[in-house]
């Protein structure tokens, strides 16, 4: 029990650190847009 949510925490982690790339990513391509 305490495994499955342990292994729920690091999916739950690892995908809002992939959401975080993926903004970061975007917001880097609207200032590069934003400064032509």
């Amino acid at each position: 029990e305490k495994l499955q949510h342990t292994r729920r925490l690091y999916d739950t982690y690892n995908a809002l650190l992939e959401t975080k790339e993926l903004a970061s990513k975007e917001i880097s391509l609207l200032n590069s847009i934003n400064q032509q």
